[in-house]
């Protein structure tokens, strides 16, 4: 299993929670969606990254993006 990139939450941060779950999403990419036996599940990862995206933005913490500096 990957390493962990993120430490601990703390302190109701939004944008620190975000990066921890970004980062389990793409384990379970990695691990359990990548294309196996001709099984293409880019249609089931685009909808998980829409979904993700939307409570970003309902969270009000989409200037950070999966990994990525702020963004103004």
């Amino acid at each position: 299993m990957p390493i962990r990139t993120v430490p601990p939450l703390t302190g109701y941060d939004l944008y620190q929670a975000k990066e921890v779950i970004w980062d389990m999403l793409h384990i379970v990419r990695e691990d359990h969606l990548a294309s196996e036996d001709g099984i293409n599940n880019d249609a089931h990862w685009d909808e998980v990254c829409t979904a993700m995206a939307w409570l970003q933005e309902a969270a009000g913490c989409e200037g950070i993006m999966d990994g990525d500096e702020i963004q103004d």
